[in-house]
């Protein structure tokens, strides 16, 4: 008697084997070893900031770095979608990026969305990527010199992407920083929204 492979059910499920278990959208990724899992491979977080709506961040120094700071509590915040067995990838404590539940060869998408106001003609604002925090540090520039000739407020949306190549990237966590070469500058956080993608995808 033939029998209809959709009514065939684990352990009898021809390979590969717990499909029936497996979540909408998964993927089945080899293991080199004649088996495999059923996996998610991309997970997306957003941290939408709240504070910073009503108090700007100060560059108060010319030409010195500030911490970007994002408490994650703005209504935009969204951890729904995020990749399984990830803890959050920006720790709202510490504002910074924690890569620590990554493989090195994963990739790492950033979206960062910042505001600036200037107070002074001619002047330029810097936007970095800071990681490898406390072991050997890196920056990856994401807005370089950005000169406004009048002063006013600006929008400041880039995109950029990195991936994870070694211990440094992967066990020390990572920053968003921003300058300016003149003072009297102020910063609002919009957020940013960080998309993961495993390797083997």
């Amino acid at each position: 008697m033939a029998i209809e492979h959709n009514v065939i059910t684990d352990p009898e499920i021809h390979e590969p084997k717990g499909v029936a278990a497996a979540e909408a959208g998964d993927t089945y990724i080899a293991d080199g070893d004649g088996s495999g899992d059923w996996t998610t491979r991309m997970g997306w977080w957003n941290y939408n900031d709240l504070a910073t709506a009503s108090a700007a961040i100060p560059l108060t120094l010319a030409a010195t770095d500030y911490d970007m700071t994002n408490d994650g509590a703005g209504a935009q915040t969204s951890t729904t979608y995020a990749l399984p067995g990830t803890t959050a990838i920006w720790d709202v404590a510490t504002d910074r990026f924690d890569f620590t539940d990554l493989d090195i060869g994963d990739t790492v998408e950033i979206r960062i969305d910042l505001l600036f106001t200037t107070t002074t003609v001619n002047t330029a604002y810097t936007v970095d990527l800071e990681a490898g925090i406390g072991g050997s540090n890196y920056t990856i520039p994401l807005i370089e010199a950005a000169d406004k000739k009048t002063a006013g407020t600006y929008g400041a949306i880039r995109w950029m992407g990195m991936y994870i190549g070694d211990a440094n990237t992967r066990d020390n966590p990572a920053r968003i920083i921003a300058s300016a070469d003149k003072t009297g500058v102020t910063v609002k956080v919009n957020g940013w929204y960080i998309r993961v993608i495993k390797r083997g995808m």
